[in-house]
């Protein structure tokens, strides 16, 4: 190949990418340079794969080493090996060990509706990028018949997947899990679980990756009944169906949404297939294309969230799942999950120490969603190369979570507008519907608490959420 210098390694399964200062595979071990290659990258030219061209930017900006697994199509195979990214003046080492060739997985058929699912769904996980489990969920029915569960479900916050559900059927899968190797969560989509306390127990279990797969929603279906091929042939109007059925005062959320979810989902994936290269190599213009319709697909998802989030906080009927929890710890998984977020505009996050500890009362999942919302403006809103700080303080009966920025700050009329539902201060390029801090305010008061604002114009803001404290109530 001219113009690439080939490396070898006496170890198998392990190579290394050579990268200039401009991305482009100037070195490096033969069968990776294939990997570029077939994912249609150019001799001499910039890396054409995507996850680990993400990992080299993020570790440019950072100026340190970064290590993480990666993924990535290359022909019919997908790539899973880990990574780690040298950043360096001229050249970048990128080494890929542990690397694993798997069949390529392309979607068939309709998707399946996430939130058609969820109404038929007895528990629901929310799991980190790193398998961890930071909520989690069952529905009163399963608690009544498995009495165990709730309480399991609690022990298990904090802790990998593998601590509540097991493989139950797939071979390989059950051969990964015992060595201690977690299958991609792709593979798991679809896969019979086990409740690992309770063999027994068995659900379906349907992935859905959130926030550029930072975060998953698993949703545990019920096997009786409900056939594996059923799941595929799921679509947004079944679901709007069940949920006319089961909801009708909830228009949007449980009829309309549905009814979208699933074509801007298509869109979505297909965008995202062809932006990816899943199916062989493609021209540049092209990627870039179907880059900016997933991009838009995933921006219209977001505002169908927004709206149903809506119809949901202004549910009179709609219930909390009280506990006593750690602020500090929900102040860092939020950090965790939007660090990559920040890194892309070189903010630094400035989140508690692992050692503080500040107890409140409040439903973890509302918490998280607001203080998601919170940071995630307070990102987007400030310049870069700035900081964002988190803290968690207490006050007698009153425990405090504060975001602060170095962003231009607000005004006092603005102050006053920005919790009102749709308002986006002027922003009309932002891409926001104007609706997360309505959200965020309704939620804390929820809970019994509220989030106020402390600001001036050029000066930054700190947004301050309140909540009762442990000993409250």
């Amino acid at each position: 190949m001219n113009g690439v210098a080939p490396v070898t390694h006496e170890k198998a399964g392990e190579g290394c990418l050579i990268l200039d200062a401009q991305d482009n595979v100037v070195g490096g071990d033969p069968l990776l340079v294939d990997y570029h290659l077939i994912q249609g990258g150019e001799e001499g030219g910039c890396l054409a794969l995507p996850t680990v061209l993400q990992l080299v930017a993020m570790a440019r900006t950072m100026e340190m080493k970064l290590h993480r697994k990666v993924r990535f199509i290359a022909g019919r195979q997908e790539i899973v090996a880990w990574a780690s990214v040298h950043p360096g003046e001229p050249e970048t080492i990128v080494r890929l060990s542990q690397i694993e060739a798997r069949a390529s997985i392309t979607a068939t058929g309709p998707i399946p509706s996430q939130f058609a699912l969820r109404l038929q769904a007895e528990a629901w996980l929310h799991v980190d990028a790193d398998n961890v489990i930071i909520s989690g969920q069952c529905t009163p029915a399963l608690a009544a018949q498995q009495p165990q569960l709730p309480a399991q479900l609690q022990r298990v916050l904090g802790g990998r997947w593998s601590a509540f559900l097991q493989p139950a059927e797939d071979s390989d899968l059950i051969t990964l899990y015992q060595r201690g190797q977690l299958p991609a969560w792709q593979m798991l989509d679809g896969a019979v679980m086990a409740s690992t306390e309770t063999p027994s127990q068995r659900w379906i279990a349907r992935i859905f990756a959130l926030d550029h797969n930072a975060m998953f929603e698993w949703l545990l279906l019920p096997v009786d009944g409900l056939a594996v091929t059923a799941l595929a042939r799921t679509t947004a109007y079944e679901g709007a169906e069940t949920a006319e059925t089961d909801a009708p005062t909830r228009l949007f959320a449980d009829q309309v949404a549905p009814a979208l979810r699933g074509p801007v989902g298509r869109i979505m994936a297909n965008a995202q297939t062809i932006r990816d290269r899943a199916n062989g190599p493609l021209r540049q213009d092209y990627v870039s294309y179907a880059g900016n319709i997933a991009d838009a697909a995933e921006h219209l998802l977001a505002l169908i969230d927004d709206a149903s989030a809506l119809e949901e906080v202004d549910n009179p009927d709609e219930t909390l799942d009280i506990h006593v929890l750690d602020l500090v710890d929900v102040a860092r998984r939020a950090c965790g999950l939007l660090a990559m977020k920040a890194a892309a505009r070189d903010i630094r996050l400035d989140c508690p120490k692992e050692d503080e500890s500040v107890m409140c009362r409040g439903d973890f999942r509302r918490i998280l969603q607001i203080l998601l919302n919170l940071l995630g403006n307070a990102i987007r809103y400030s310049p870069e190369s700035s900081m964002v700080w988190l803290r968690a303080e207490e006050d007698g009966d009153v425990s405090r979570l504060i975001v602060s920025d170095q962003g231009s700050g607000l005004s006092r009329e603005q102050q006053a507008r920005v919790f009102n539902k749709f308002e986006r201060l002027g922003r009309s390029d932002d891409g926001g519907s104007g609706l997360g801090l309505y959200i965020a305010r309704r939620l804390a008061r929820a809970m019994e608490g509220d989030i106020i604002i402390d600001s001036a114009p050029g000066q930054g803001a700190r947004f301050i959420v309140e909540l009762p404290g442990a000993e409250a109530g």
